[in-house]
């Protein structure tokens, strides 16, 4: 009995033992199973990262596309229509800070920047007036109504009176436009007539002077107007650029230079033959007195080669020869005076020009790197520029060239003569020959 009582126990820890390991092989699956779920949902989050780093990525790029968009649409504002120009900037800038400093919302970017373009769309198809600060070609500021066509034309008039219109003239890399003052009497009285009406009720109804051609020189295209001779000639200086301020000098310089030059030669230096003839004659038939009156009366270098010899005609020959030298080496000086600097000028001329073709086309492929190739007027400042320079410094500088090698030849010759009048006068003036 006792026997079959420790048998059942023993059964029954044996069933119990068999129980609680098969609760430990049932909790151990459970743990795989828990582990195998872990790594799968580990791996989908991984793939989750690296779709959401990828989509980040993908944020990023669109971003910095819409911010690429966003400089070259401000750098565009800059060199358009300028009307509203400073808001339309400052919303550029708003929309660039934001899409940099939250480039995961690049949907609201987006939405702005569409929203931006669609009020530019609407100004362009849209008038109005307003009261604006414009800025003049003289740099002056005045407080005018504007009114606005779209983003091609404008006008604006002061409380003088005095009418402008924003006329299209790509003198400035920033900007091309420029507020230019109507000559057209006409269309300045129309417009001074029906701008405060238009101001006061915001309605722009009646005829306006409207500038199709966008030209500053459309007056002169049209034939209303003619251009003067200085007015084509300040034009011409102005589309030289900066360069052709030292082109002027240079010019200006080299025609006091060779007008001295030809004064000089041609009147202080002129041959005299009557003179030479004069005191041949008289030294000939041994009239000293004569010849000292001729000399003193008379002027130039060989009056006073004259007046040299006279002095030593009771010297030796070769004192009056070295007198008569000294004379002619003083006044070589005065004959080379000015002919290097002539040399120098027609020198630096054409390199002057060289260095304006440089900077107009600098300029030129500075309009190309904001503007492009699209307007071929940002490109003619340069271009012309360039081209003038040249064209400048070589007109300078040729004729100056041939010049100064005829006074060059010019002043050889007066020496020459010199020589020879002072070797007849010795040889006339009765010297003697022995020392």
């Amino acid at each position: 009995m006792q026997r079959q009582k420790q048998v059942d126990q023993k059964n029954s820890s044996q069933q119990s033992i068999d129980k609680k390991q098969g609760e430990i092989e049932r909790l151990y699956g459970e743990i795989a199973r828990v582990r195998e779920e872990i790594l799968i949902r580990e791996n989908s989050l991984n793939s989750a990262k690296a779709d959401f780093e990828q989509i980040k990525e993908q944020f990023k790029g669109i971003a910095n596309v819409t911010e690429t968009i966003l400089n070259k649409e401000k750098d565009a504002t800059q060199a358009a229509f300028p009307i509203n120009q400073q808001n339309r900037t400052l919303r550029i800038q708003r929309i660039m800070g934001e899409v940099k400093n939250k480039p995961e919302k690049v949907v609201v970017h987006l939405r702005n920047l569409q929203n931006y373009f669609l009020e530019n769309f609407k100004q362009q198809v849209s008038c109005d007036i307003n009261r604006e600060t414009i800025l003049l070609s003289d740099n002056s500021l005045r407080e005018t109504p504007v009114i606005r066509l779209g983003t091609t034309i404008a006008f604006g008039m002061s409380d003088s009176g005095r009418s402008y219109y924003l006329g299209y003239t790509a003198n400035n890399l920033k900007s091309p436009f420029e507020w230019i003052e109507m000559t057209d009497k006409q269309a300045s009285q129309n417009l001074a007539l029906s701008m405060p009406k238009w101001f006061k009720t915001s309605i722009i109804e009646g005829d306006l002077y409207v500038d199709v051609l966008q030209n500053k020189f459309s007056s002169e295209l049209l034939g209303l107007e003619r251009k003067t001779t200085v007015a084509i000639i300040t034009d011409y200086f102005k589309a030289g650029g900066i360069v052709m301020i030292p082109l002027g000098l240079i010019c200006l310089w080299a025609l006091i230079l060779l007008f001295n030059r030809i004064v000089v030669y041609s009147m202080a230096h002129s041959r005299d033959n009557r003179f030479i003839d004069e005191a041949i004659e008289y030294l000939n038939q041994k009239k000293d007195e004569d010849a000292q009156k001729l000399a003193s009366r008379s002027k130039g270098v060989l009056a006073r080669i004259l007046n040299t010899c006279l002095k030593h005609s009771k010297w030796k020959r070769p004192v009056a020869e070295k007198a008569v030298k000294e004379l002619l080496l003083a006044e070589i000086p005065s004959l080379d005076k000015h002919l290097d600097t002539l040399a120098v000028l027609a020198g630096a001329a054409p390199l002057l020009g060289l260095l304006g073709t440089v900077t107009g086309m600098i300029r030129m492929f500075e309009s190309i790197t904001r503007f492009g190739t699209g307007d071929p007027k940002l490109l003619a400042g340069g271009i012309s520029e360039a081209l003038i320079t040249t064209e400048v410094g070589l007109t300078i500088a040729i004729p100056v060239l041939l010049i100064h090698n005829f006074l060059r030849n010019r002043r050889n010759r007066i020496q020459a003569d010199m020589e020879m009048y002072a070797m007849r006068i010795l040889n006339r003036s009765g010297l003697k020959n022995k020392g």
